[in-house]
């Protein structure tokens, strides 16, 4: 249980575009969404968001993360670019100045005032080696509440009750369960498609919200937020994280050379393995 858990929060906290596109279908070939979710499962609705999320193109956009956690207030700032096939850049601004590159097999992460730098070769790492890296940094740049994770949720989906028969709603709701009592809740836009929010509880056991506003639309019929609350609880508390979020772009143009730091020769780098 714990293991499904685990997973299911990765994905449901974590996950984004630039951490699972996998696929270079184009989006026009996707299912498309009838004007009447209800009609469909929730399963199969959930799904087609997530694929046109997973379907697009290189991505740009910049973000602001404020943390509040036992009366401390966290505030990070970075723009991040994904390539294609999995590469990614991240450069931190402000005190965190820090650049984070992926080229599909090198991860490098830069510290300039330290003038440090550590290299992994990915591919030569453990499958738990590999995760637990991306992970580390999904934890702190990428943005939730843009796709739901649907396919590692292990659920069994339904419409919320209040849904049936108001097909005029502005929002309907589906709810996950698993044999676990884990419940996931997930309401979406009727009109656009897309997630406004998500609720995760294990046996009544509140774990995490995620609510995102004010959404734009990178793509036709891609929609993300501009303004995203995350609210869970630690040891030390609730712990509330604030992102504001500028330039979603979807289909940028990126040189690939953009994803393999250069570093100087008076840079120390640590390689991996």
């Amino acid at each position: 249980m714990k293991n499904i858990y685990a997973w299911s929060l990765v994905v449901l906290l974590f996950s984004s575009p630039q951490a699972n596109s996998q696929s270079s279908e184009p989006i026009e070939t996707r299912p498309a969404l009838n004007e009447d979710l209800r009609a469909q499962s929730p399963e199969a609705v959930l799904l087609s968001i997530d694929q046109r999320v997973d379907a697009l193109g290189p991505l740009r956009y910049g973000a602001i993360r404020t943390t509040e956690r036992a009366g401390a207030r966290t505030v990070e700032r970075w723009s991040f670019v994904q390539g294609r096939k999995g590469s990614f850049r991240v450069d931190y601004s402000g005190d965190t100045a820090r650049q984070i590159a992926y080229n599909g097999r090198i991860l490098t992460d830069y510290v300039p005032a330290l003038r440090a730098a550590r290299q992994y070769d990915m591919p030569e790492l453990s499958e738990q080696g590999r995760q637990e890296i991306l992970t580390a940094i999904g934890k702190h740049v990428f943005v939730p509440g843009v796709r739901v994770g649907v396919a590692a949720a292990q659920m069994s989906w339904q419409w919320s009750e209040s849904a049936q028969g108001v097909p005029d709603a502005e929002s309907l709701t589906a709810i996950g369960r698993d044999a676990q009592g884990g419940v996931l809740t997930v309401t979406l836009d009727a009109k656009k498609h897309h997630v406004l929010r998500t609720d995760l509880r294990v046996n009544e056991r509140f774990l995490v919200s995620v609510e995102g506003q004010d959404h734009v639309e990178v793509q036709p019929g891609v929609w993300f937020p501009t303004r995203v609350e995350l609210i869970t609880t630690d040891a030390s508390g609730e712990v509330r994280v604030n992102f504001s979020l500028t330039r979603w772009t979807a289909n940028v143009n990126t040189d690939d050379s953009m994803f393999s730091l250069s570093l100087d020769k008076s840079v120390s780098i640590e390689k991996y393995p």
